[in-house]
């Protein structure tokens, strides 16, 4: 008996489409077949097939793999007018989606001036099968002032081009392994500046995710002022000046230009530098900088106080003063009877009675002595500054 009205759907597994137009070959009698998309997945349906008696029907349509892993497809039950229900079918098929993904780290803490500085460059496949075809791995050094130099970059397996900083490689890598890592050596020239990443992107090998392509490396040089002093202690006897000699190592060029200040120090006493400021991008350092701490003597008073008791000593005219006022006030009396004028007289005698007290008045208090630079270990501290960046060093100071 022929079969009449057959029909099924089949929805398929996420990670599997099928494109438009569909590629649809084969029929099933009489039956329309159509394909599209409902809530987001795709399907197949087939309605009103035919199938003669002991016959079959037979058709297929394209389907892409949009993730990789092991896809499982069950179709819903197929049916008829005039037979009722059948079965259903499943089918499994594995969609091989290598995924690439690179990591790149360095050894140890680089330094300025360091040679052989090493980073690390490792390439995986965290996908569903093995890579395909050739994988290609570039590197990119930062682009800054005065960049790494390389000096040399090789992996096991890998074909490496210093020049252009590149390796390839063609042999397929498996699902969940690595390929052997790729070293790439460089020296790090002084004057770089203090933060930089470098870049190294793979590709190829039939990758289907290029969001995990790329990987950066931040290197931090640490502080871009170094003060090294020459010695941890200077002596001086105050009123003198001790001097103290500073390396400043500052190869950073962006950092603008370094200031000092002291901080620290004994009353009575300065300090000064010199040279006063340091410009990293014309003097890259290491840079010799003289720290000069002036101290201070200190005075005694000018003039000593008088004993207890002791009799205070007046000028020579006003031991003169008062006989000479007794003898012009007797002379203006008799002056007086005389008919002399008396306004010149009592300017004379004015001028007399002044001196005589100007000379027996109390002599004027001595000035209090200026204390100096008092004597002791001091533990002085030297700060840098520049572009908000700052750096210490210390010694001490002992004033004798």
């Amino acid at each position: 008996m022929a079969l009449t009205g057959v029909q099924f759907g089949d929805t398929l597994p996420a990670g599997l489409t099928i494109p438009n137009p569909n590629g649809l070959t084969g029929s099933c009698g009489a039956g329309t077949i159509t394909t599209g998309t409902v809530s987001g997945f795709s399907v197949v349906n087939l309605t009103g097939g035919t199938i003669a008696a002991g016959g079959s029907c037979t058709f297929s349509v394209n389907v892409v793999g949009t993730t990789g892993g092991h896809k499982v497809n069950t179709t819903g039950t197929v049916t008829s007018s005039n037979a009722g229900s059948g079965n259903q079918a499943t089918a499994t098929i594995d969609v091989e989606a290598p995924d690439l993904a690179i990591t790149k780290t360095h050894s140890g803490t680089f330094t300025r001036g360091q040679i052989g500085a090493v980073w690390t460059i490792t390439v995986s496949n965290v996908g569903f099968g093995p890579t395909v075809g050739t994988v290609t791995v570039v590197d990119t050094l930062p682009n800054v002032t005065n960049p790494p130099v390389p000096t040399a970059i090789s992996g096991t397996g890998w074909t490496c081009t210093l020049a252009t900083l590149t390796c390839t490689r063609a042999d397929a890598l498996p699902s969940g392994s690595s390929y052997p890592p790729i070293t790439l050596t460089v020296n790090i020239p002084k004057n770089i500046q203090n933060n930089f990443t470098n870049k190294a992107v793979v590709s190829g090998g039939g990758d289907v995710n290029p969001t995990n392509n790329t990987a950066t490396d931040s290197i931090s040089l640490g502080p871009p002022i170094v003060m090294t002093p020459q010695s941890s202690s200077v002596s001086v006897v105050h009123g003198n000046t001790a001097s103290e000699a500073i390396n400043v190592d500052a190869p950073d060029p962006t950092l603008g230009k370094i200031t000092f200040t002291c901080s620290g120090l004994p009353s009575a006493s300065t300090c000064n530098f010199s040279p006063g400021s340091i410009d990293p991008a014309t003097t890259p350092g290491p840079t010799a900088m003289s720290v000069s701490v002036v101290t201070t003597a200190g005075t005694a008073s000018l003039i000593a106080p008088a004993r207890p008791g002791a009799a205070v000593r007046n000028p020579l005219y006003a031991m003169f003063a008062l006989p000479m006022f007794g003898m012009v006030l007797v002379g203006f009396g008799g002056q007086r009877r005389k008919g002399v004028k008396r306004l010149p007289m009592l300017l004379m005698l004015g001028l007399v009675l002044l001196l005589a007290m100007a000379g027996c008045g109390v002599a004027p208090p001595a000035p209090p002595p200026v204390p100096g630079t008092p004597a002791g270990t001091f533990a002085v501290t030297i700060t840098a500054t520049s572009a908000g960046f700052t750096a210490t060093t210390s010694f001490n100071l002992v004033v004798q």
